[in-house]
């Protein structure tokens, strides 16, 4: 009887402990969840200079005109298709010519705001010198890495920039130019911060 008594009572306990855990994860999620909506409501530029500022502005208004003109795109060549029975034969070729220059703008963005992707869980075990040291060093290898796109892409525009396009006729170029700038400005982005954060190294270290 003892033994039935205590096989009875054991899932009791269980089911109280799940009660009480229930609660404290369901609150988590849900502080997870109201920060993930505050982080991306936020102003990603707050606290930048006016410069700064405008100019992460201006390369984001571009790439949401871009989205736009895709939208648009898209969708009338969808109506057009299955309702009218006229789709837009251009349609596709202007959308794969302005995805470069949303890319771009996305990334040089990404770089500015310090936005691309990190692996968190090893980097969140740094100490302080150690993640500056390593923030350097791969602001150093993204300057050369962009660098080296700007200047292929570069190359690539000078051979095949002027070839038209099959619909409109218009240069190749004004798509493949987006790499250029992705390239090029992205290259600028993490030069300027690998610059502010040596600036801020040797500020820190002749305060001490």
């Amino acid at each position: 009887m003892d033994n039935e008594k205590k096989t009875k009572s054991a899932p009791s306990e269980q089911h109280r402990a799940d009660a009480i855990s229930r609660p404290e994860s369901s609150d988590l999620a849900n502080q997870l969840e109201r920060f993930q909506e505050r982080m991306e409501l936020a102003d990603p530029d707050a606290g930048l200079p006016i410069g700064d500022r405008l100019i992460n502005k201006s390369i984001e208004a571009v790439g949401v005109a871009c989205l736009a003109v895709i939208f648009v795109l898209i969708l009338s060549s969808t109506l057009g298709r299955y309702v009218w029975n006229q789709p837009l034969i251009w349609g596709e070729e202007v959308v794969l010519g302005i995805i470069p220059w949303l890319v771009a703008t996305g990334m040089f963005l990404s770089a500015r705001r310090r936005r691309l992707v990190t692996v968190e869980f090893v980097s969140s075990r740094f100490s302080p010198q150690v993640a500056r040291v390593v923030s350097i060093f791969g602001q150093l290898i993204s300057l050369f890495v962009f660098s080296y796109i700007a200047v292929a892409s570069y190359r690539y525009f000078s051979f095949f920039g002027r070839d038209p396009t099959p619909y409109l006729g218009v240069p190749k170029g004004l798509s493949t130019s987006a790499y250029i700038f992705c390239g090029g400005a992205t290259a600028i982005a993490f030069g300027i911060a690998l610059i502010r954060n040596l600036r801020t190294q040797v500020e820190g270290s002749t305060d001490r």
